[in-house]
């Protein structure tokens, strides 16, 4: 068990192989990685991945998405940035909870997905919080806008890394780590 991760229809092979690569080095055993690719931008870019990422860390193909949320047993927790979303360090995580995280541009606002891929499960948001410059939330009734200049960000493959490792430290994941036994290890 431990804390879980589901990426969906990203488009960017290198956040693709950073998330392996850290959900590996973050989570190890307590973190399963699951990927929904529906374009195949894993396999038709793998030259394109970090070829240490593969070798690092392990994932599950996700091929049919509305009955893998259906059917997962614990909370579905997306990365959104709405106004119901909870910040990420307040959430009460629980063993099995899965962390989504969408893609770059649309997120899982898409409609289609949304209507036909079982999102509407989502129950809970969670928000990395910000101190840049205050701005309004963008209405992303479909997609987000393409300039992400106008409001602030954190690339997905960044926001995978600071949610889940908050996420494996509430659950207590970290009171073992020392790193000069890492360093020894090495």
């Amino acid at each position: 068990m431990g804390i879980n991760l589901l990426l969906i229809d990203l488009g960017s092979p290198h956040n693709i192989g950073r998330i392996i690569r850290e959900s590996h080095d973050l989570g190890g055993n307590h973190c399963q990685l699951f990927i929904y690719d529906p374009r195949n931008i894993l396999v038709e870019n793998r030259d394109g991945i970090n070829l240490t990422s593969m070798e690092r860390g392990s994932y599950q193909i996700v091929e049919n998405l509305e009955p893998f949320l259906r059917e997962y047993t614990g909370k579905l927790v997306a990365t959104d940035i709405t106004s119901d979303a909870l910040p990420h360090h307040d959430f009460g995580w629980q063993e099995n909870d899965l962390i989504l995280l969408g893609n770059e541009n649309r997120g899982y606002r898409d409609k289609d997905l949304k209507t036909h891929q079982g999102i509407e499960l989502v129950q809970h948001r969670v928000v990395i919080p910000m101190l840049g410059v205050a701005c309004p939330v963008p209405d992303r009734k479909n997609v987000v806008p393409n300039d992400h200049s106008d409001y602030p960000n954190i690339s997905v493959a960044s926001s995978a890394a600071i949610i889940l490792s908050e996420a494996l430290y509430k659950r207590g994941y970290y009171k073992c780590f020392n790193l000069h036994t890492l360093r020894m290890q090495q």
